[in-house]
């Protein structure tokens, strides 16, 4: 199942949140025939605004369960769902912004 879009390493981003902002990081690592095999990465915080914004990027953690998911292409951008309320893509990169401790969570 890999392809030219995504490659094992990848790092797929996911926002979710109701009255806040949470962001979570993932890791490609494999493929079976009809799914994408991936683990959950921490954030770590890069920046913050001092009081209610934090700019995170994936962080060293690196979880041991692996799950897998199949691979939806939305306007060619490549994503999936690890869960019911929420949806991952590829990462771009950037730092992402989520609310802080204390303002929501």
């Amino acid at each position: 199942m890999e392809n030219a879009n995504v490659k094992v390493g990848d790092i797929f981003s996911c926002n979710w949140g109701y009255d806040q902002t949470n962001i979570d990081f993932y890791k490609c690592v494999g493929f079976t025939k009809k799914f994408m095999k991936y683990v959950y990465i921490d954030t770590q915080i890069v920046d913050s605004d001092g009081s209610s914004q934090d700019l995170v990027v994936p962080g060293d953690y690196v979880g041991k369960k692996v799950r897998r998911a199949k691979l939806v292409y939305y306007d060619g951008r490549p994503g999936f769902a690890p869960n019911t309320f929420a949806w991952a893509t590829k990462w771009n990169g950037k730092p992402l912004c989520q609310t802080a401790p204390g303002y929501g969570h």
